[in-house]
């Protein structure tokens, strides 16, 4: 029997379609004709499309910041924008007879105050009691 059994061409061919499915699109270590590598010229592509790209994020941004504002404002009860131009020309708080989004409100319950204090003093002396007992 000259050659044996022949399983070593069959393993050959059989790793050989596994090496070939193996192979990589991926040349960004080669080089152009300049010398620079091929994932820096991409990456600096990329680069300049999103700073292209800048202004219209941010004009985006502020868009989606007064579309908030405006749906803050009508669930507040504030007076209705008609449009976004309208939040634009107008700035500092809004002058609407509603309760004013973004003002400062002062609390002046003097009675809910005093209970409140009187229950938080309550409570520390009953746990400095439960602590003298318990040693």
């Amino acid at each position: 029997m000259l050659g044996g059994k022949g399983g070593f061409g069959s393993q050959l061919r059989a790793a050989g379609g596994r090496m070939s499915s193996r192979r990589t699109n991926n040349t960004d270590s080669c080089r152009d004709l300049n010398g620079r590598r091929l994932g820096t010229v991409k990456e600096a592509e990329r680069l300049a499309e999103y700073l292209a790209g800048e202004d219209e994020r941010k004009k985006e941004q502020t868009e989606a910041k007064k579309r908030k504002l405006v749906q803050l404002e009508k669930q507040l009860g504030i007076e209705k924008k008609e449009t976004l131009e309208d939040v634009d020309k107008e700035e500092g708080p809004s002058k609407s007879k509603g309760p004013a989004a973004g003002q400062k409100r002062r609390f002046d319950d003097t009675k809910f105050l005093e209970e409140t204090q009187e229950i938080v003093e309550g409570v520390r002396d009953a746990v400095a009691a439960g602590e003298l007992t318990c040693n």
